[in-house]
Parts: structure tokens; C-alpha cells; sequence
């Protein structure tokens, strides 16, 4: 089975009429992409994202941050696109990115990446029920790394920086850090305090770890 999978990845990888999408991650032919969320997601996502916005009674919106800042990677000023999931009255900051229009030679490999990660993000959220997404690291919560962690004997690295703090933004908290005997670096931004209390007695008697909140 696992042959006849890679063998189809291969072909389909190779195939000049299919494209990737970024969130399912299954090569698909090009007419299903093209989507209002983005050229590398496939339109089957997206309608399992306009069916989540629905049955939460949510919506996704952007703004301007209007802060202008040098930025090495553009070697240009930049301004940042607030993404941000608006429920009833409640703005909930899910992340920033740089538009397209200071991208110049890093569109293909900057923008393009970055707004299909904004996707995954907001379907991980979704699927969440608005309590967490993650922007990188082994597993898919942080409930489930910690328990990854306690179950191989490994430890949050000294000197990385591990925290779980409140940021400045209302209804946010981030996790994030490495680890001491893999490189696994993790970032995770949670937003539900119920989910917030158990990653906190999940965390209880591990070292180097600061909780701020």
C-alpha cells in the first residue's frame, strides 16, 4: 500500500496539469484551485472552510497595520495585513503578513508559502472549535506534544527561551521554545482559557519552562 501511495504522489507530482494544495496536501488537477483564499488551495477546502465559518458563526477578516518597518528580507520598508477571525463583536488576532506588492523576487517562495499557511491555520482553528493553532512543530496541539515530550524523556531546552505567556493582544497566549535532546522547535498560539488550564496542569513539574499569564 505504502508503494502504490508513493508511486501516485510521483506521477501526480510530476504531472504538469496537477497542482499541490497546501492544505490537504494532495496533488489535484488545476481547474479545483484558484479559490477567493488563495491560488494553492483547492476548492474542496475551501468549502469545508466556508462550512466551519458558518457553524461557527464566524468570519475572516484583514486589515492594515500601518506600521512601516525596514525589513532585511525585502530590503525595503514593509507594512504588515492583520489577519484577524471576527466573531459577533469579538476581533481574534490570528497573524500578520507581508502583501504581495513588497514581495518583488520572494513571491513564489515568501508570499505564496505564507498565505497557505495562513490558510492551514485558520482551518486548524476552525477545527478546534477557536481554542488553538499551531504554526510549527511535532504535533498537531500542544496537549499532544507535551505528551510526546513526557513519553520519549525529553526535556524543554535551556536557553530557548520556553514559555507559555499572555501576550499583549486580548484572548491570546502563546507556547513555543525547543527542545534539549532534539531540535524540535514549536509554536502554538491558544486562545480558549479552558484549553488554556490543561496545557498548564499538562506542564506541571517540567523544567525550563516559564508560564506567564
Amino acid at each position: 500500500m505504502a508503494l502504490a501511495i508513493s508511486q501516485e504522489y510521483n506521477e501526480n507530482a510530476s504531472n504538469e496539469n496537477t497542482e499541490l494544495c497546501w492544505n490537504c496536501t494532495k496533488y489535484k488537477t488545476k481547474d479545483e484551485f484558484n479559490t477567493p483564499d488563495g491560488e494553492n488551495v483547492c476548492s474542496e477546502c475551501y468549502k469545508e472552510y466556508l462550512k466551519l465559518c458558518k457553524q461557527l458563526n464566524v468570519e475572516f477578516i484583514e486589515k492594515e497595520r500601518n506600521q512601516l518597518h525596514y525589513s532585511g528580507w525585502f530590503n525595503t520598508n514593509v507594512d504588515h495585513i492583520n489577519v484577524f477571525c471576527k466573531k459577533g463583536k469579538r476581533l481574534i488576532f490570528i497573524r500578520g503578513y507581508v502583501p504581495e506588492k513588497y514581495a518583488g523576487k520572494h513571491k513564489y517562495n515568501f508570499v505564496g508559502h505564507e498565505r497557505g499557511d495562513i490558510f492551514k491555520m485558520k482551518m486548524q482553528f476552525l477545527k478546534t472549535g477557536l481554542k488553538y493553532f499551531r504554526f510549527y512543530g511535532h504535533s498537531d496541539s500542544p496537549l499532544e506534544f507535551i505528551k510526546y515530550i513526557k513519553e520519549n524523556n525529553y526535556s524543554f531546552g535551556e536557553g530557548y527561551n520556553c514559555e507559555l505567556c499572555k501576550m499583549s493582544l486580548p484572548y491570546l497566549y502563546e507556547f513555543s521554545g525547543n527542545l534539549q535532546e532534539v531540535s524540535s522547535a514549536f509554536h502554538y498560539r491558544i486562545y480558549s482559557r479552558t484549553y488554556l488550564k490543561e496545557v498548564v496542569e499538562a506542564l506541571k513539574g517540567m523544567k525550563n519552562i516559564s508560564i506567564k499569564l
